[in-house]
C-alpha cells in the first residue's frame, strides 16, 4: 500500500505541473501555433515588455504584494 500512495501522491504532481511545464516550453515557441514547434524565440517575451497595460498590471501586482507582505 505504501507504494499505492507513492504513486498516486506521483500521478497528482504530474497532473497539477505538467500543464505548466509544457506552458514554459511553449512560450519559446516561433510558431503561433501551439501544435507544431516553429523553433526557439524570445519575441513573445519582447513584445510582452513592449505592452504598457501588462506592464502596468505587474507594477501594480508587485506593489500590491509588497504593500501586503509589509503591512503583514
Amino acid at each position: 500500500m505504501k507504494i499505492l500512495s507513492k504513486l498516486y501522491t506521483v500521478l497528482i504532481f504530474v497532473f497539477l505541473y505538467a500543464p505548466i511545464l509544457v506552458l514554459i516550453v511553449f512560450s519559446f515557441n516561433d510558431s503561433k501555433s501551439r501544435a507544431v514547434w516553429g523553433g526557439f524565440t524570445l519575441k513573445w517575451y519582447g513584445r510582452l515588455m513592449q505592452n504598457t497595460e501588462i506592464l502596468n498590471a505587474l507594477t501594480n501586482t508587485l506593489l500590491s504584494s509588497v504593500l501586503t507582505s509589509v503591512a503583514d
